[in-house]
């Protein structure tokens, strides 16, 4: 495919969504590729649970692939069943007519369930189609480490939060976790100043603030932990 079709939309390898996820890359291949098992005797085949684009030997994941991994691994920690989340996923693309339905903001769970929110005070249930009163059901899977486009798109993630410098935006650095706003990437940060050990000197070298430097390597510390 050709590499225009990439820009401005992030390009990831299965490794690198993974790391930036914390999503074991097996898990990776199987949300994006299908997988199949035997059970007694019978082969079943079970598809994506989203499509990426196929590159080579793997798929190639943009920004908005990174983010409905990131959705999908938050409702699985706060415990919804895996089987009731595929389901989720399939009629939540049907309804919204988003092929990464989990991306869009208005999605929450309660920890059984995966709620789409419907106006300002009702919850609809994907699975079994009840509603519930928004004040009734204490919902998780916040998205303030993300900013939204007019449309509920996601266009940015604040990666350790909206405190830090550290952001992921696939219009800048092919979606690379960069600084802002230097826009250097957080891994020459930080590999620059264990090199140096002087977050004076990085920072002037890369035209960056201290805090940049700091928020960097914090952040690429958190990756390799």
């Amino acid at each position: 495919m050709a590499d225009y079709l990439y820009i401005g939309h992030g390009v990831y390898s299965v490794a690198e969504a993974a790391r930036l996820t914390g999503v074991p890359a097996s898990t990776v291949r199987r949300w994006t590729r299908g997988y199949s098992y035997t059970r007694n005797g019978f082969r079943y085949e079970l598809p994506p649970v989203f499509a990426s684009t196929e590159a080579g030997e793997g798929p190639i994941l943009r920004f908005v692939d990174l983010i409905e991994v990131r959705a999908l691994r938050g409702f699985r920690e706060k415990g919804v069943p895996w089987p009731t989340l595929r389901i989720a996923s399939h009629k939540a693309a049907q309804i919204t007519g988003h092929s990464h339905p989990f991306s869009q903001r208005s999605f929450r769970t309660d920890g059984r369930r995966v709620l789409q929110q419907v106006g300002e005070a009702a919850l609809h249930d994907i699975v079994t189609d009840k509603q519930y009163f928004k004040d009734f059901v204490r919902t998780f899977l916040p998205d303030n480490e993300l900013d939204f486009s007019a449309t509920g798109a996601p266009v940015c993630w604040h990666l350790m939060g909206r405190e830090s410098t550290v952001i992921i935006k696939p219009t800048r650095s092919f979606g690379a976790p960069i600084c802002n706003p230097s826009s250097v990437r957080t891994r020459l940060l930080s590999r620059t100043y264990r090199a140096e050990e002087d977050l004076d000197r990085v920072a002037w070298w890369y035209d960056a603030t201290i805090k940049e430097v700091r928020d960097a390597v914090a952040y690429e510390a958190q990756l390799a932990a």
